[in-house]
């Protein structure tokens, strides 16, 4: 069955997904910002590790450890803030569409 706008009569409509767009940009961010204050042990991780060569091991292991905490920080908050945006779609804005051609958001 197909979706028509009511306003244009488009039928170039797409279901509204608000909460599970918040929720992974959210998550995202949150995700990121918690595993960027993770640096340290991250660091301290990347540190020991790249130490067999002296003074560039150490840094470029330090940074590189940040790195990846902050990276898969955001990648687990994205995942997070989906599923948990998609339950909250599935719950309050179940029927909800928007037109993509005039922008009208309406309920069908």
């Amino acid at each position: 069955m197909s979706v028509c706008c009511p306003v244009c009569k488009s039928f170039d409509v797409r279901k509204d997904d608000r909460y599970r767009s918040m929720g992974t940009a959210a998550g995202g961010v949150g995700g990121a910002v918690t595993g960027y204050s993770g640096f340290s042990a991250g660091a301290a991780a990347g540190a020991a590790i790249g130490s067999v060569v002296p003074l560039l091991g150490t840094a470029l292991g330090a940074l590189t450890g940040g790195f990846i905490g902050a990276l898969t920080g955001a990648a687990s908050g994205a995942v997070t803030g989906d599923v948990l945006g998609h339950s909250l779609d599935k719950r309050y804005t179940k029927h909800l569409y928007r037109c993509r051609k005039c922008g009208k958001l309406f309920a069908y």
